[in-house]
This record gives C-alpha cells, sequence and structure tokens, in this order.
C-alpha cells in the first residue's frame, strides 16, 4: 500500500515531542504545521520527501497559530509557494508576530510581566508573520488526488483550532487538540465551551468507528476506539475537576484571579505561568456565563442560589 502519511520529530521538551506530519496524494502533498524557529533540520526532512515523490506541496495547514506550530511558516513558503491555511481565527496571530505575542503571553500584564525569558522561549521562535492565504473553519475538504482530508473544527485550547480527517483511513491529524496532562505547566485552554464540543465530537467519531487514529504535535499517536475514548475522558474529567477545584477555592468567599490562579497551580502542582493564567480566567469566564460563579469588579465569588 503506497504510503500516505509521514511523521517528522524531535524532542522538545521531556516530556514532550515536536512533530510536524506530510500528507501525501496522487497529486499534491499537505504540511500539517511548520514547528518553529530552531527546527529546521525537523521540517527540512518533510521538504525532502516531498523533493524525493516529486510532487508539489499545495499546502502548509496550521491547526492553530501558537509558536510552535506556525514558526517556520515564512521559511517553508519562500522554498515551496505552498498556500497557508488555518481557522480564520488564527489570521491575525500568523500574520502579526507582535500581536502573538501580546495576546498569548501578556494578556495579563499586571500578573506577568514582558522578560527576556519568555521572548527567547515565545517570540523569537514565531518567525515572521506571513499573509494567510486560505482561511477555514471546518467542513471544507482538500483534494490532494486518491486522498481526500476534510477539515474538521477542534477549538478549545484556542479559539480557533482545525485538524485533517482522513475518513478513509480512520485517521485523525491534529495539533494540541487534546492538550497534554504531563507537562510541568498546564498546557490550558481558552476556551472550555468550546473544548468540551470538541472532546464530544472527537468520541462520537471514534464510538461510531469512524475513527481508530489519532496522531498530534506533541503526544504519541493514539491507536485504537477504546484508548481515543479513555484519552477523552481523561480531558473531560479534567475539565470538571478544574471546574470544582475553583468552586472549591470560592467557598469561604471573594477572590482575585491572581489568588485563584496560584491556587490552582499549586493544587495541581504546575508552574504558574501564563499559560495556566490564561486558562483559569477562561474557566471562571465559563463559570459566570453558566451562572456559577460572579464577577464583582477585580473579585469572584461562587453565585447566590
Amino acid at each position: 500500500m503506497k504510503q500516505w502519511l509521514y511523521m517528522f520529530e524531535r524532542q522538545m521538551t521531556p516530556q514532550a515531542m515536536l512533530r510536524v506530519y506530510l500528507v501525501v496524494g496522487g497529486r499534491s502533498a499537505v504540511l500539517v504545521d511548520t514547528a518553529m524557529v530552531g527546527y529546521e533540520e525537523l521540517v527540512t526532512e518533510a521538504l525532502q520527501v516531498v523533493q524525493r515523490l516529486r510532487i508539489p506541496l499545495k499546502f502548509i495547514v496550521n491547526t492553530h497559530a501558537h509558536h510552535d506550530h506556525i514558526g517556520l511558516n515564512h521559511w517553508v513558503q519562500t522554498q515551496t509557494g505552498a498556500l497557508v491555511a488555518a481557522h480564520r481565527w488564527g489570521k491575525p496571530w500568523i500574520e502579526v508576530p507582535e500581536r502573538n505575542y501580546q495576546e498569548f503571553v501578556l494578556a495579563h500584564p499586571h500578573l506577568i510581566a514582558d522578560s527576556p525569558a519568555l521572548q527567547g522561549e515565545i517570540y523569537n521562535t514565531l518567525g515572521p508573520g506571513i499573509p494567510l492565504d486560505i482561511g477555514l473553519r471546518g467542513g471544507e475538504v482538500l483534494n490532494l488526488g486518491e486522498l481526500e482530508a476534510e477539515v474538521v473544527d477542534l477549538s478549545g485550547h484556542v479559539p480557533g483550532e482545525i485538524g485533517l480527517l482522513v475518513r478513509d483511513k480512520q485517521t485523525l491529524i491534529t495539533g494540541d487538540a487534546l492538550t497534554c496532562s504531563n507537562l510541568p505547566f498546564f498546557h490550558g485552554h481558552m476556551r472550555p465551551d468550546l473544548y468540551r464540543a470538541t472532546l464530544n465530537r472527537i468520541n462520537v467519531w471514534a464510538t461510531n468507528r469512524q475513527l481508530d487514529c489519532i496522531y498530534s504535535i506533541h503526544q504519541s499517536p493514539i491507536l485504537g476506539c477504546r484508548d481515543i475514548t479513555m484519552a477523552v475522558q481523561e480531558r473531560q474529567d479534567e475539565l470538571d475537576r478544574l471546574d470544582r477545584a475553583l468552586e472549591d477555592e470560592l467557598h469561604s468567599g471573594t477572590r482575585s484571579l491572581k489568588d485563584l490562579w496560584l491556587a490552582v497551580s499549586a493544587r495541581w502542582g504546575k508552574q504558574p505561568e501564563f499559560r495556566g493564567l490564561t486558562m483559569v480566567h477562561a474557566h471562571l469566564a465559563d463559570l459566570c456565563q453558566r451562572g456559577r460563579v460572579e464577577q464583582l469588579g477585580e473579585l469572584f465569588r461562587r453565585a447566590e442560589t
């Protein structure tokens, strides 16, 4: 059988890998994510396969607009002429690195200030901005010749994330739709409501035998319907635990965002950094929307029943 999926990887942290994927059809190929500045050698391996197969790289598909998924967009496009496609939400982050950094890292500057360390980790790995050629939402189909990859909405980790579902192969290629739990910091999610919807969607595909393999950027492949449903359940449970933890912390009275962020980080044994801060703030906003928490200026409290 002709190989249609290629995986290229390097160690990113002691707990996580960094990968890109090449999806190959009869007429063209798609590169899923472009890693980040400093990992040119990794992406070069994917481009060498395209050259060896003598097939054009038609699309760069960014699963979402975080630095470790888009950092070499410009570098790859300059060499290949491929079109950059991503969820429409990510357009400003892909095109303007300065905005990406400010909104991703420094969303709460009174709690987390800019620093050379943060710039080195995030901003310096973003690479130049590049125009988004194709804005996606989910439902689009990439016809590569003898192979079709359906764009699916996997939002939650960020408000706009996509993946590629190759139905003939029962395979989903995703970025961070299933967040990592073994990192020293919270991998995080910006929209708990959308994350729940994405997890439900993946679970339906697995239980209906439409999905048997999940390949992601940082985690080992998940193979088999049983393991997929277990992975989904673990993350659903984590969402519920985070909600309960915040409500528990508010049991004795009002608390600030800073207090709640530090308390939840300590409870989970995670570094109190910007991803976790954004996640805690997102859960508080979601709990307020559902009427379980109230915001009083800079403070939060459990909603009166």
